[in-house]
């Protein structure tokens, strides 16, 4: 799960996305199994950072109880609402810290996940909305497009 970088010597993490397949629908609990993990309620939050591996998960809901802010902007733009008042540096700055970001979207709270892959914290425009509490995050697909899945359909955000 560790490799050793010979250029700077130290020891870097894993990335979990070797473990998955674009466009499969995952459960939780599928995950955490693929995680060697038990089931646990840090799995169970929006933003879920796992140990051992250089990698954050976003797991959204669009249709959700808490009346967040998540929804494709394009074919590969995803907002995804914090749930603070401040973004989290660590994914901000992520091709920094060389943590990869995996995006994971349900419609509701019934259905499991549709993974749609890395991608990475766009830059290209602070997204904050009036009346609304919580910054945005911008996701951008890398290798995909969210016209290319079955199964789903994400509703378009017009802000």
């Amino acid at each position: 799960i560790y490799k050793y970088c010979l250029s700077i010597g130290r020891i870097e993490m894993a990335y979990f996305s070797d473990k998955l397949d674009i466009y499969e629908n995952y459960t939780r609990g599928q995950l955490c199994d693929l995680l060697n993990i038990p089931f646990n309620a840090d799995i169970v939050r929006g933003v879920y950072k796992p140990q051992n591996y250089s990698t954050i998960f976003f797991f959204s809901t669009i249709n959700n109880w808490a009346s967040y802010i998540n929804g494709k902007i394009s074919d590969t733009e995803f907002l995804y609402s914090a749930n603070s008042q401040y973004l989290d540096p660590e994914i901000t700055q992520h091709q920094f810290t060389r943590k990869e970001l995996l995006l994971f979207v349900r419609i509701d709270e019934n259905t499991g996940f549709y993974y749609f892959g890395r991608c990475k914290y766009s830059h290209s425009r602070d997204y904050r909305l009036p009346n609304y509490l919580f910054p945005l995050y911008c996701l951008e697909l890398l290798e995909t497009r969210f016209s290319n899945v079955v199964g789903i359909d994400i509703p378009d955000l017009f802000i």
